[in-house]
């Protein structure tokens, strides 16, 4: 069997099994994880010119979580031009619960609100 039809394979399976999903682009993805908390969560620092311009908002951004329960890398979802650093840096300081599936902890994916509000 050559990889490529092997790698398709296990994609069909993965969707088949729940723990992939097809996105809306035809993509492959890993299924979302049940949410678990944030054992650590940092407010972000909200940047300067932002305030200059009254921006505010709520930024979503896609964390995969690796085991442990620590962020390897951070994905804007829906932007604000203006926040998305600040959300981005904040994000990858946080810490989760590590999600468990079938008695093992397990690497996945979450959507995170992050809020900018002026007071």
């Amino acid at each position: 069997m050559s990889v490529r039809k092997l790698i398709l394979a296990l994609a069909l399976a993965a969707l088949a099994l729940g723990l992939a999903f097809r996105s809306a682009h035809g993509r492959i993805e890993a299924a979302p994880l049940p949410w678990s908390e944030p054992t650590e969560r940092y407010a972000p620092s909200y940047p300067s010119a932002a305030i200059a311009r009254r921006i505010q908002g709520t930024v979503l951004v896609k964390a995969w979580v690796d085991r442990e329960g620590r962020v390897r890398h951070v994905h804007v979802v829906r932007s604000i031009p203006a926040l998305d650093a600040a959300a981005i840096a904040s994000v990858r300081r946080w810490r989760f619960e590590p999600c468990v599936r079938r008695g093992r902890h397990v690497a996945g994916t979450r959507i995170v609100p992050v809020k900018f509000a002026l007071r």
